[in-house]
């Protein structure tokens, strides 16, 4: 299908077709050895992303070893069995005159569709929603509820899509679609389920440990030439240490400019043997990102796909795997937890804990402010949505809170946020990554999901048992410091707060810390692989032309107002400062999608 080729660095993959009496499939394979789809014993079996069986090494059975593996596994039991030695990031099809199963990985890392067409009957299902889209004539269907929750939340309440009429499935599941299309049944092979009692602490944190070894020896299984996404934080810095020695090749650290980050990576590459690669990026490439992303990810996200860059340096076909460390902050610290629950369960010193008090004995206390840039900020803009559009949006999350709830009661806030994963607004990253290269996340191996779902809120406070773990692994890169903060790696968390309340009050020492000495792309100015996205929407020609360029096609305005309470026009024309950069740049990248679709302006009717 063209829809599946159309997209950057994806033109010359391979499309193949299967028909049965149904109707025919289109099989995109993966990148990465012992994926190509096969038929076994009359059933074919196709991957998309990067599924493991845990303890298998596929790519020992040639071009289809995974297919292969499957069918073996499936033939000595059903395929909720195979399901269940599940591990890492895909999605598994199986397809015969029957119908047609997809099967989602524990998390739902990587989503798969159903799409109805406008009658309710299913006309296509697969993984990458605007070849869905199209299949179902629903390409320009655009749902405004979802698109509002898109803009203020950075993601679309899970099962909804930027679509009318196309849900993603269940995480976990095995699914099943019959040959005439009217009937669709889920199993469920696994969910989080929060423990009745919280292990302790001692029996947790060997657990993580183990966990951590096994999944680093699992993932890369069958790998000789293992790379790690390296930054020069924690996260990528455990990751690097799990994987065997015999099988890491390097780190990869992406450059805009040389920076603080570029130069500590390097020395922690260098504590670990290997050699850094930094993936250079053009000074435009953040703005070019506006259209490439979304055209490679589609519009569930902001389509912030990263490495991108890795291809555009010939890097894609370098290695067996490209091994990231994403997902760490959500499943084992403290990034989704509510402000007030966590305040409450982190140690405070003496001195602050009497500071509070005398706050509250003078009246002046409250609760915490939480900035509209955070992510657990954003719901303070919900007043940009149209009235009747933000009821839809509370309205279907509080259903889906309490759909988590039963699963997760104590911690089903923060669960509301990443299950299933591929609604984290952050997951564009290893979408990208998956479909670009072999590529997966040490967090999302199933034995540190177990681990995971069992960790007690006041143990991932600040991240001090996950720190704790992963210092097992570090070797002597712990003897670099961290290039997130400045400071020792294992530095106590009222130094990290100390150090980060001084450059709040001083805006010099801030500056000095976060920024680079100035250059023709601001933007780019920065202490960090990231950009500067406020000041990139603001002065970059490239995202100036792409206002004009917009503002002259009717029906991305009319969709964009059409959400707003406030003129849609106007957010387009110019950086919009009361909202946030990520709300700014999701109207952006709604509109110039809508005008690469050719979408017909509403106004103008069927």
């Amino acid at each position: 299908m063209r829809a599946l080729r159309e997209r950057p660095h994806l033109d010359a993959r391979p499309v193949l077709p299967f028909d049965f009496l149904w109707g025919k499939v289109w099989v995109m394979p993966p990148p990465g050895a012992g994926y190509r789809p096969a038929r076994v014993e009359g059933r074919l079996v196709a991957a998309a992303g990067r599924p493991r069986l845990s303890g298998v090494e596929h790519e020992a059975g040639g071009e289809a070893g995974f297919a292969g593996a499957w069918g073996d596994l499936a033939g000595r039991g059903s395929d909720a069995d195979a399901a269940g030695r599940l591990t890492g990031m895909g999605v598994v099809l199986l397809a015969d005159d029957a119908g047609v199963r997809m099967i989602t990985d524990r998390l739902g890392s990587r989503p798969a569709y159903i799409a109805r067409d406008r009658r309710g009957e299913i006309r296509a299902a697969g993984t990458h929603l605007e070849s869905v889209a199209a299949a179902a004539g629903r390409a320009c269907d655009f749902d405004p509820v979802s698109l509002g929750e898109l803009i203020v939340h950075n993601y679309i309440t899970f099962p909804h899509t930027s679509r009318a009429g196309i849900t993603e499935i269940d995480p976990g599941s095995v699914t099943s679609i019959d040959a005439e299309g009217d009937r669709v049944q889920a199993e469920t092979y696994w969910t989080p389920d929060e423990p009745g009692v919280w292990p302790g602490e001692r029996a947790i944190f060997d657990e993580l440990v183990e966990a951590l070894r096994a999944a680093g020896e699992d993932v890369t299984l069958g790998c000789r030439c293992v790379a790690v996404t390296l930054s020069g934080g924690k996260d990528s810095r455990l990751v690097m240490g799990v994987v065997p020695r015999e099988r890491l090749a390097a780190g990869l650290t992406y450059c805009t400019r040389a920076n603080r980050e570029t130069d500590v990576a390097r020395r922690v590459a260098e504590a670990f043997g290997v050699g850094q690669v930094l993936v250079q990026r053009d000074p435009d490439f953040y703005a070019a990102l506006l259209d490439r992303g979304a055209s490679l990810l589609g519009t569930e996200l902001r389509a912030n796909a990263h490495g991108l860059c890795i291809a555009d340096n010939d890097l894609a076909d370098g290695f067996d795997l490209i091994l990231g460390g994403q997902l760490s902050d959500t499943l084992l610290k403290d990034h989704f937890m509510p402000v007030a629950q966590r305040e409450a369960l982190r140690h405070k010193p003496l001195s602050e804990r009497a500071k509070s008090l005398v706050k509250k004995m003078l009246g002046r206390s409250g609760p915490p402010v939480v900035s509209t840039q955070s992510t657990l900020g954003r719901a303070q803009v919900e007043w940009v949505l149209d009235k009747e559009i933000l009821d839809a949006v509370r309205e279907r999350r509080r259903r889906r809170l309490e759909q988590v709830r039963a699963v997760r009661p104590e911690t089903a806030e923060e669960w509301f946020r990443f299950w299933p994963a591929s609604r984290q607004d952050d997951s564009s990253h290893t979408l990208g990554n998956s479909r670009l290269y072999p590529a997966d996340t040490l967090f999302l191996h199933s034995g540190i999901l177990e681990v995971a779902r069992r960790l007690a809120p006041a143990l991932r406070v600040g991240g001090g048992l996950a720190d704790r773990a992963f210092a097992r692994f570090y070797g002597p890169s712990a003897r670099v410091e961290n290039a997130n903060t400045g400071l020792p790696l294992d530095a106590p968390a009222w130094r990290v707060r100390a150090h980060e309340k001084r450059l709040w009050r001083d805006p010099d020492a801030k500056a000095a810390f976060k920024r680079l000495p100035p250059s023709d792309t601001p933007w780019n100015d920065v202490q960090g692989s990231w950009v500067d996205s406020r000041m990139l929407q603001m002065q970059s020609p490239a995202w100036a032309r792409y206002r004009e360029e917009v503002l002259g096609c009717p029906p991305a305005v009319t969709l964009i107002d059409s959400v707003l309470s406030i003129s849609g026009r106007d957010v387009i024309a110019g950086y919009d400062d009361r909202l946030p950069a990520t709300a700014n740049h999701l109207v952006m990248q709604i509109a110039r999608v809508v005008r690469s679709l050719g979408c017909q302006d509403p106004a103008d009717g069927e």
